[in-house]
């Protein structure tokens, strides 16, 4: 396969990610994504919508939690329950145990159909991580 300038951007955006530089990483991996979702390169699209998820997280931007989560919606239903996961960890970090709840659920609904034991496994961390977070806030 042919590496273009977007599979090179999209690994700076990961490379800003990992120099703790999020925000930075999102304009690039935004980008990075549109070019793979409207071009069919739905493999890239997989890889470069995780690391946007990642950076999203990290920057603390909660209305890029949705664009992110939509792409896997669209095209990897299989992440779906990781997605919810990453989401309830995220919730969890911006102290809203609550919200954090609801996307537990949801990763359990996404991957029951499949057996997905590490979602499972997964979200009985996080319920523990939220019963704390509820009982010593």
């Amino acid at each position: 396969m042919e590496v273009t300038s977007w599979d090179i951007q999209s690994a700076w955006g990961y490379a800003l990610i990992e120099q703790n530089r999020a925000r930075e990483a999102l304009v690039v991996l935004n980008a990075s994504c549109t070019f793979f979702q409207q071009s069919g390169r739905l493999s890239r699209l997989t890889h470069a919508a995780l690391d946007l998820y990642k950076a999203v997280m990290l920057a603390g931007d909660q209305d890029g939690l949705d664009r992110a989560e939509s792409l896997f919606d669209e095209h990897e239903v299989g992440y779906v329950p990781h997605i919810w996961l990453l989401r309830a960890d995220a919730e969890l970090r911006y102290g809203e145990p609550s919200r954090a709840v609801a996307h537990v659920a949801k990763a359990r609904e996404a991957a029951a159909p499949q057996g997905n034991r590490w979602a499972a496994m997964e979200a009985d961390r996080l319920d523990q991580q939220i019963a704390a977070r509820q009982t010593n806030p």
